[in-house]
């Protein structure tokens, strides 16, 4: 969360998610022949023996700065009488994911790429159809392969933390996503496919996108959308279509004003609109949105209705279960809430 003090420079340098060395979920065994080369031996699970890894099917390689793809991997089903399930390289130093991984690696259910130097992975990714979870975080990738919307199992994806200008296009048909986590790219437009999918969380912070796509009324099942730190400037005019949203989160870009038809919102709860520099006014139909129980509207000097001195006074003021967090004068407070002799005023 943003401070209500913090100013947009310091939320712009917000750090991004990182993923440490020992975050996975079991270790490796690396052993050295008489030459001097790396052997890799098989651990499972944390605490788990790895005689027991044939039953976990999982095979865990956090040896930072090897760099390497170990081709014994290709030989697990052989040498364990059973498919490798989950392949984990977190902070490997590995720059690449072999094209033969993809085409032979088919049993693979979870893969974690995490904190590596990867800038592209092969089109033969897309084969590993029995993936329920991919991690892509923190890597240098720019783009994700076109195929990518094959796979159709796919329940978990992280891709936060890379270089990602664009999504392809079949983005949209990973439709068993919950959740859209892709914050800390360098995305600057959303493709409208996203429509077919049924999450319930879409969050773009920290990138470069210039505007937020109409699908997003499609999406039946999304209640949670943020996209701080961009360089938006509207929202879409059937913005208030989205109907199931219950969060809006939109701090540090350069929108002017909100669409009339947010008031058509009946489930928002919390909207943060904090460092919109350019924004003048709420919408004359704000009033409508009686479920908001949270606004936030800091360093937006060119607001003039509510005025920034009024907005600088912190008035809580209180009817039912709305909470207004801004300063507003009586008469201004009358405008967004007509039942306002139903409210008490309490200065700080």
């Amino acid at each position: 969360m943003f401070p209500r003090s913090q100013p947009v420079e310091s939320i712009r340098g917000t750090s991004c998610p990182s993923l440490g060395r020992n975050q996975g979920r079991g270790a490796e065994i690396a052993l050295v022949d008489g030459v001097g080369r790396r052997r890799y031996a098989i651990a499972a699970t944390e605490n788990t023996p790895s005689s027991q890894a044939r039953e976990a099917g999982e095979l865990n390689m956090l040896n930072k700065g090897a760099g390497d793809f170990p081709d014994q991997i290709y030989d697990f089903h052989q040498n364990y009488g059973r498919p490798l399930k989950a392949l984990r390289f977190v902070a490997h130093g590995l720059d690449r994911f072999p094209e033969r991984a993809g085409q032979e690696l088919t049993q693979l259910t979870q893969l974690t790429l995490a904190s590596n130097r990867l800038t592209e992975l092969p089109d033969s990714i897309c084969d590993l159809a029995k993936l329920s979870a991919l991690n892509l975080l923190r890597n240098q990738l720019t783009e994700l392969p076109d195929r990518l919307g094959d796979l159709s199992h796919l329940r978990h994806l992280d891709i936060a933390t890379n270089r990602l200008q664009t999504l392809p296009l079949t983005f949209g048909n990973l439709t068993r996503l919950e959740r859209v986590v892709a914050d800390c790219n360098d995305l600057r437009r959303i493709p409208e496919t996203l429509s077919r999918m049924t999450c319930h969380t879409l969050s773009f912070n920290h990138n470069q996108l210039v505007a937020l796509p109409r699908c997003l009324a499609n999406m039946i099942n999304l209640t949670a959308l943020s996209a701080n730190d961009n360089k938006i400037s509207f929202l879409p005019s059937n913005f208030g279509d989205s109907r199931s949203l219950t969060t809006v989160k939109l701090c540090a870009n350069i929108i002017e004003e909100l669409p009339e038809s947010i008031s058509r919102l009946p489930r928002l709860k919390s909207l943060w609109l904090d460092h919109n520099a350019p924004m003048a006014a709420l919408p004359w139909n704000f009033y409508m949105l009686t479920s908001l129980v949270e606004l936030r509207m800091d360093a937006n000097p060119g607001m003039k209705y509510p005025t920034p001195d009024t907005r600088a006074r912190g008035v809580l003021r209180r009817c039912g279960a709305f909470t207004l967090l801004l300063g507003l004068v009586s008469n201004t407070f009358s405008i967004l809430m007509p039942r306002a002799g139903c409210c008490r005023a309490r200065k700080p």
